[in-house]
């Protein structure tokens, strides 16, 4: 299969904004920045008999919400029990979000997300 000469100068020309939108800076959040609102949550969903059902407590979840609103990287920050925590995981990796802004510019940020569970 040959390829013409447009289609790889658009791969060339689109691998720059490829790189940028995975290297975008993250902030911490501040006074003066808008935080991110959480717009769609999926909560954590375990099977019948695991443990979840019988687990109380919390999980925290460190990760960073771009500047589209989506989660990057969410991982333990403090653990339950590694089943549980694996479910809050996956299901934060589905959250949406209005991202965070600076100065009325959609900017990423780092977050601490708190998932309680209690049980069934």
């Amino acid at each position: 299969m040959r390829f013409g000469l447009a289609f790889w100068l658009a791969i060339v020309l689109a691998l720059p904004l490829l790189h940028s939108a995975d290297e975008e800076q993250v902030y911490e959040l501040t006074d003066d920045m808008t935080p991110p609102r959480l717009v769609h949550r999926v909560n954590p969903e375990y099977s019948p008999g695991s443990k979840g059902v019988r687990v109380e407590g919390s999980v925290l979840i460190g990760t960073v919400i771009t500047s589209r609103g989506a989660t990057k990287g969410p991982h333990v920050v403090k653990s339950l029990d590694k089943d549980v925590d694996e479910v809050a995981v996956e299901a934060v990796k589905q959250w949406v979000f209005t991202p965070a802004k600076k100065n009325g510019k959609a900017v990423a940020v780092n977050v601490t997300i708190e998932i309680a569970f209690h049980a069934m």
